[in-house]
């Protein structure tokens, strides 16, 4: 009995298109051969390699360059500033905002003061609607001084505007206090108390607070100056242009 050669290797399941049409060659040639082994042998011996067919699969797999270079690249996490948890959440200390600008919602925290003019203590809370802008000063304090009539000019032209200016003196007494705004025309002056200072951790004078028309805390300025005050009027002009 004449001896079958066998193939060396196995297709792999990959190649299943290739098998299908060698299936049906060696179908074909089994009709025409009627059945004579031998000669079925010889031809497939002939015209097929089996080396050929398994060239494309045993290839060493070769990376997708273009698709590595469209999956998308782990981004950095946003860093945010600490938020103040328990009872005093709401009334969030000034001191987790960065020195310029807040990175996280905070509300404006409330300014418990009293009015130079009645010294009846009251509360200071943004208004619905309104901008809220608050200075904190001292008649003792030189840069206060130079930088409170740029200030006191600024607020008396932007009257037309929906925002509230607010004079908050700190570690000051009530006489020196209404010297100062007697000096330099200030209408709505205000002694801190104790309670502000600390929710506001103690201020570096002279400081700029600037509160949006929701009640957030837009911005601050610490040890504020000139520069400061300009970029105030146009925070405030860009706030309520709308």
């Amino acid at each position: 009995m004449d001896k079958i050669i066998q193939p060396t290797k196995v297709l792999h399941s990959g190649d299943s298109q290739m098998c299908k049409r060698i299936f049906w060659s060696l179908s074909r040639l089994f009709y025409l051969t009627r059945g004579h082994v031998p000669a079925l042998v010889l031809i497939c011996c002939i015209f097929i390699n089996p080396t050929s067919l398994h060239a494309k699969s045993e290839a060493p797999h070769q990376p997708d360059k273009k698709a590595e270079e469209k999956k998308p690249k782990p981004k950095d996490e946003p860093k945010t500033a600490p938020v103040v948890e328990g009872p005093d959440a709401k009334n969030a200390l000034a001191n987790t905002a960065p020195v310029r600008y807040v990175h996280q919602w905070l509300p404006m925290p409330k300014i418990i003061a009293t009015p130079v003019d009645t010294l009846e203590a009251t509360t200071l809370t943004p208004k619905a609607g309104r901008m809220m802008v608050v200075f904190f000063i001292a008649s003792w304090c030189e840069p206060c001084q130079d930088l409170t009539a740029k200030l006191v000019s600024m607020s008396s032209g932007l009257s037309n505007l929906p925002i509230d200016f607010y004079y908050i003196f700190t570690h000051d007494a009530v006489d020196d206090a209404k010297g100062f705004m007697t000096e330099y025309k200030i209408s709505h002056g205000y002694i801190a108390e104790l309670d502000t200072l600390k929710n506001f951790n103690n201020p570096e004078l002279p400081s700029i607070y600037i509160a949006d028309r929701d009640g957030w805390m837009l911005t601050r300025f610490l040890k504020a100056n000139q520069q400061d005050a300009d970029e105030t009027k146009r925070i405030i002009r860009l706030l309520t242009a709308f």
